[in-house]
């Protein structure tokens, strides 16, 4: 049966719920999607490359520390990885102990 075009047609409130339950879904897939980039961001890179002669090596960039480095072993990737993680660390924990005893001293 065909309905005259004057008629408007009826709307669903089932449509009207799954539309926006779609705008919400993409719309927390796209802040997903940018998180993610930004963490990347800040992680770091590392190549395995080789030279002219066909040795393997790798190269390591931090993005935060803006440091890079080449090595000749994964091993050695490793170690300036954790010597980069441990001294980043340290420096976090001086600098809030740091902090606080000078916060401290002030209140006295």
């Amino acid at each position: 049966m065909n309905t005259p075009i004057s008629q408007p047609l009826k709307s669903n409130p089932n449509t009207n719920q799954s539309s926006r339950f779609n705008i919400v879904e993409y719309l927390r897939r796209l802040g997903d999607r940018i998180v993610e980039y930004f963490n990347s961001q800040s992680e770091i890179k590392v190549w395995q490359r080789q030279d002219r002669f066909g040795n393997d090596y790798w190269e390591v960039y931090d993005p935060n520390t803006h440091r890079s480095a080449s090595f000749g072993s994964e091993a050695e990737v490793r170690i300036w990885i954790e010597e980069l993680f441990y001294q980043q660390q340290y420096n976090s924990v001086y600098q809030t102990s740091n902090y606080d005893y000078h916060r401290s001293n002030f209140f006295r």
